[in-house]
């Protein structure tokens, strides 16, 4: 893993900013092979936040902000399956436990455009 890390301190560890970005190279999660995870972070006393994060799974990609943990409570954001054109094809929303179909091959259809 590549880590650039910026740290703005202004005396205090609760204001001390810890931010930066970050790049993997290929792996697997659970199981789940990736070529690439990036990404940007910032951790703030007891908030930490990744965001403009890509899982690259080799000609589909993840996109999201991925999470939020706030005082030890994790907070998922949407997560965007983009194919290797950059066209949308899904988001799967956390709060609701929603699939939404965003792929336009599919629009016009009155197929169920939403999964729980």
């Amino acid at each position: 893993v590549k880590l650039n890390v910026n740290i703005d301190s202004k005396g205090s560890v609760k204001t001390t900013t810890y931010s930066g970005d970050f790049l993997s190279g290929e792996g697997h999660y659970n199981m789940i092979p990736f070529k690439s995870i990036s990404g940007r972070c910032k951790n703030v006393d007891k908030e930490l936040d990744f965001y403009d994060v890509v899982i690259d799974l080799g000609g589909l990609s993840l996109k999201t902000d991925a999470l939020s943990i706030i005082n030890k409570k994790l907070i998922l954001h949407p997560i965007d399956l983009i194919d290797k054109d950059g066209t949308p094809l899904m988001t799967y929303e956390p709060e609701s436990k929603t699939i939404i179909n965003n792929d336009p091959r599919s629009k016009g259809n009155d197929e169920d455009e939403k999964w729980h």
